[in-house]
């Protein structure tokens, strides 16, 4: 499910972008995301460095682990007939709209446009992601593009225009519809995870809780540090402190210091998807092997993103999830203290 659709889920989000109103300059774009990924380089590298010292003293390595475990199952494309179906209901519904005279008939044909565009995309980007001309490019922008492209047609076929086309998408049914069917599994399937894994998440709880401490501390004042150093605009400095959060739980975070939601979002989105795509690779470049270490270390650098990168480590991905949960848990409970929270903004603001 994780490996196969979630993804999908977030494309919502994405094409969300381009009709999102920000005042930001290139400068600040770039600042933006200099600060994400070097906020995660150090995350991954503190935290794995910590939880290496700290279990160290009990043995942090997994030998206990099942060696005769298969390994998970490697997902095989979507077949050509589940695309010639989702096509087919998808020019069904593109004719219905054009034909259209009712609202409610219109409004129901461009939400199952929009879903069955958004499968069809993601369907094609698994499909072609062995092609040479796509190698190293991952399945997840393919799909953004090819799903921003169906968006963009039917509103030139429908002489709305790319930016009515796309609120509309990013504001219909099938959008909310598509994340909740792909989104909540997931948290589903990480619970089921994590507790057919929860004797050795139990016998590690003392570098477990350690390691989430560090790095809610580390990310929430060192980011206020750097972005202070860097002379951002205030908006930017605020949105930055809950980077390391999955995207609710940074909203919260931005709400308790002022920051604002949507820029914020746009931050835990980056970060998220940095972690996924490039956590593993930073790990194995920092030699970083152990499950336990890499559990943490991704699971409190990018959260969400960095659970779903190690879908292909079970033994590592119960951390990375019970990580990712308590480093929100304790960094919302940081910025619920008064003074932790005025000394974090004084910190960014100066």
């Amino acid at each position: 499910m994780i490996n196969g659709w979630m993804l999908a889920g977030y494309m919502p989000f994405m094409l969300a972008i381009p009709v999102t109103r920000l005042s930001m300059s290139p400068l600040d774009v770039g600042a933006m995301i200099g600060v994400c990924l070097g906020g995660l380089l150090a995350n991954l590298a503190v935290t794995a460095r910590f939880a290496g010292v700290v279990c160290g003293e009990q043995g942090c390595m997994l030998d206990d682990m099942d060696e005769d475990e298969p390994p998970a199952p490697r997902w095989k494309p979507h077949p050509k007939a589940q695309q010639l179906t989702l096509f087919g209901l998808a020019a069904g519904a593109a004719a219905t709209a054009s034909l259209s005279q009712r609202s409610v008939a219109l409004n129901v044909a461009l939400n199952v446009y929009f879903f069955c565009a958004t499968a069809l995309s993601w369907c094609t980007a698994q499909r072609v992601k062995g092609l040479a001309a796509l190698k190293g490019v991952h399945p997840f922008f393919v799909c953004t593009a090819l799903t921003f492209a169906a968006v963009a047609a039917l509103g030139g076929g429908l002489g709305l225009g790319l930016r009515r086309a796309l609120e509309a998408y990013t504001a219909s049914g099938a959008s909310r519809t598509l994340a909740a069917l792909l989104l909540s599994p997931s948290i589903i399937s990480w619970g089921l995870q994590l507790y057919a894994r929860r004797a050795i998440v139990a016998e590690r709880l003392r570098p477990l809780c350690s390691s989430v401490c560090v790095v809610s501390c580390f990310s929430l004042l060192g980011t206020a540090l750097a972005v202070r150093a860097l002379r951002l605009t205030e908006a930017l400095r605020l949105a930055l402190l809950p980077r390391h959060l999955t995207s609710p739980l940074a909203m919260e975070v931005a709400a308790r210091v002022g920051g604002p939601a949507t820029l914020c979002f746009l931050v835990s989105l980056f970060t998220g998807l940095s972690g996924l795509f490039w956590g593993r690779k930073i790990l194995d470049m920092l030699r970083i092997f152990d499950p336990a270490a890499r559990g943490m270390a991704l699971g409190g650098a990018a959260s969400i993103g960095g659970v779903i990168a190690l879908q292909e480590e079970p033994d590592a991905a119960a951390f990375a999830a019970v990580t990712s949960a308590m480093t929100g848990a304790v960094s919302i409970g940081l910025v619920c203290i008064p003074w932790v929270r005025d000394l974090l903004v004084k910190a960014a603001l100066g």
